[in-house]
């Protein structure tokens, strides 16, 4: 058979590779938001610098953590452009504390789930993506 079994990270780091563009001329911070948990990947000059997960249960704590990480890189806040996808919302209290951090903060589009059935445009592209 063809099935492979991988970890859920491998899945998530080609799936940035495959469906974003990425430069060697930037700073790329992607996360991935679930239930009181997150994924960080961390690209400079389009190479893998670190990928991540943390558990946090207040929005200061999730900053916290995203902004140490971005240090420890050199991930300039202004800078640095980061994409957010999972179970965030657009005016979510997370969303509006990293406005205040971060310059250039965007939710992913999933431009490869154009072909799913009409169900999916109720549901905001940045939920899920495509591995």
């Amino acid at each position: 058979t063809d099935a492979k079994i991988i970890h859920h990270s491998s899945g998530f780091i080609k799936s940035v590779f495959h469906n974003f563009p990425i430069t060697e001329k930037s700073d790329l911070v992607f996360v991935n938001i679930g239930n009181n948990e997150f994924e960080l990947i961390i690209l400079r000059n389009g190479k893998l610098q670190l990928y991540n997960t943390f558990k946090f249960n207040l929005k200061e704590d999730f900053l916290y953590y995203l902004l140490f990480a971005m240090k420890q890189f050199d991930c300039d806040p202004i800078k640095t452009e980061l994409i957010l996808m999972g179970k965030i919302a657009g005016e979510s209290s997370i969303h509006l504390l990293l406005l205040k951090y971060i310059m250039t903060v965007h939710f992913a589009n999933n431009v490869s789930m154009n072909k799913l059935k009409a169900n999916f445009n109720e549901i905001p592209e940045h939920s899920y993506l495509r591995f």
